[in-house]
């Protein structure tokens, strides 16, 4: 979805832009490619015209793929969500004309507990200004991104100490699934400040 919205709008120019430096990168050091084998494509990827067939010269030769569909396919990021163990914060605008509304895998990061996803109706690609000086200024997200981490630390942090914290016999924030154990979280947010059990990924949310 993703690349056939870089070939739409305009997403096309950074499509053109990107595919441009790439095949400038691979021209410069073209003499790197000499006596390589394989099936490369070193001249198409030089002239390039989008990433896609950058990709189809270059990238998914580099990983063994047979096309450059299957190497997009197996790729991306949404087929790792369920393998996510530690706390991961997802910040996404649904007017993002690049990475789409539509591509975010929002069943397999509601299913793990670990992850959570904030979308916000503006913001284009990473484009969240903030304060008068904006878009110079640092983007909120900068900010927000900085409470989540020093939040989950906290969480992650209690590894080790949970018998002094009064949890009986459980040594391990983590269960058998490597998620954070609730009543962990909760000793965490206690300690960052915050009163109550967070028995649930909602109400860690709305803490945070």
């Amino acid at each position: 979805l993703c690349n056939q919205a870089l070939q739409e709008g305009f997403a096309r120019i950074y499509d053109k832009s990107l595919s441009k430096k790439l095949g400038s990168i691979i021209a410069t050091h073209r003499m790197l490619w000499d006596g390589i084998g394989g099936a490369f494509d070193v001249d198409r990827a030089v002239n390039c015209k989008d990433i896609r067939e950058f990709d189809d010269a270059i990238t998914r030769v580099s990983f063994g793929f047979a096309t450059v569909d299957d190497y997009y396919a197996t790729c991306s990021s949404g087929n790792k969500i369920d393998k996510i163990k530690i706390p991961l914060l997802c910040i996404q605008a649904e007017d993002d004309p690049i990475s789409l509304d539509a591509a975010i895998p929002r069943r397999a990061i509601e299913a793990n507990p670990n992850c959570v996803l904030v979308t916000t109706p503006t913001g284009g690609h990473l484009g969240w200004t903030a304060g008068e000086r904006g878009p110079f200024n640092a983007p909120w997200t900068d900010k927000g991104i900085l409470e989540w981490l020093i939040f989950s630390s906290k969480v992650v942090g209690v590894r080790g100490q949970t018998e002094t914290a009064g949890l009986g016999k459980r040594n391990d924030p983590m269960d058998e699934n490597g998620l954070v154990a609730p009543e962990i979280v909760g000793v965490a947010a206690q300690g960052n400040g915050n009163t109550g059990e967070l028995n649930s990924r909602q109400d860690r949310i709305a803490q945070w």
